[in-house]
């Protein structure tokens, strides 16, 4: 629906009709344009790897950028919510410097950041990934040095939109206050936006969405990417966390255990590089026998 066409809607309001329903119609008539804009979407529909939707997905990622940080506590090291940064180098990545990281749920681009440190302390880029139109917003305020999309992550290997105010668990609502009409966010594959960055190697994967982890997990061609690192909230898994990891060993990752609300998995060739990944799992060894709980000391 054009501007021009809404106003003309407007005109046909009753002129009794009071402010606050006046301003319901024409938001009703903004949403109905919203989502008339997402039907019209070309990528929607679009194979994970068909080659049109990589290049659309190219096109809606904001580079790295060039200009100073604008953090609200600069002077901070480690910026994780339960030290999962300060964890992850310390037992797992062993000071790596110049990798990559992919945080789906990038929030607001600082706090609660798993992937922050990496990126000011060890020279790291990456790619974040955020639905929330105003986490976006001061995710993309806090000019960082890696990639980043404002889109929610498809729970199957194609691409669509979303006008709900519940994106991949996050609720939207608040945003919903503040932007007129429901906002329309772009959902793609998780193997699509590697695609776009042409990341084959991701050395520290951070997936939270509040219980639709294993969803994402399943898109994912594991053939095709590799993963040096893994932390995923296992909180509110609705499957349990001995099915994720079933799930994850089948598909050859190791489980190297839980801390607080994640769970914690390694592809074995990539750890070894950094660490004696053996050492560390005979930890949970007691008599020959494992323990039922692994629970990572630190």
């Amino acid at each position: 629906m054009l501007l021009r066409e809404v106003l003309n809607e407007l005109e046909k309001v009753p002129r009794h009709v009071d402010q606050p329903q006046a301003i319901q119609i024409e938001q009703d008539m903004l949403n109905k344009e919203a989502v008339g804009d997402a039907a019209e979407r070309s990528f929607v529909g679009k194979h994970q790897e068909d080659p049109s939707l990589i290049t659309e997905v190219k096109k809606l990622i904001n580079p790295p950028s060039t200009l100073p940080y604008n953090l609200t506590r600069p002077f901070k090291t480690h910026y994780s919510q339960y030290r999962q940064s300060e964890l992850a180098d310390a037992l797992f990545l062993k000071g790596k410097k110049n990798g990559v990281f992919v945080e789906i749920g990038g929030h607001d681009g600082e706090t609660f950041s798993n992937s922050l440190y990496f990126e000011k302390t060890l020279g790291w880029t990456g790619l974040l990934v955020e639905p929330d139109p105003i986490f976006w917003n001061t995710l993309i305020s806090r000019q960082r040095k890696c990639y980043a999309i404002h889109a929610g992550v498809a729970f199957n290997e194609r691409a669509s939109v979303s006008t709900t105010i519940n994106v991949q668990g996050r609720r939207i609502s608040q945003a919903g206050k503040e932007v007129k009409g429901k906002p329309v966010i772009n959902v793609f594959p998780l193997y699509t936006l590697l695609k776009a960055l042409d990341f084959t190697v991701v050395d520290f994967f951070s997936l939270d969405v509040e219980s639709d982890e294993m969803k994402i997990l399943q898109t994912i061609p594991w053939d095709k990417i590799k993963f040096r690192l893994i932390v995923m909230e296992k909180n509110h898994a609705t499957m349990g966390l001995s099915k994720i990891v079933e799930f994850m060993e089948v598909r050859g990752y190791t489980y190297l255990g839980e801390k607080r609300i994640d769970a914690w998995f390694g592809l074995r060739e990539l750890l070894q590089e950094n660490m004696n990944l053996d050492e560390y799992l005979n930890q949970f060894y007691t008599d020959g026998k494992k323990t039922t709980n692994m629970i990572i000391p630190f």
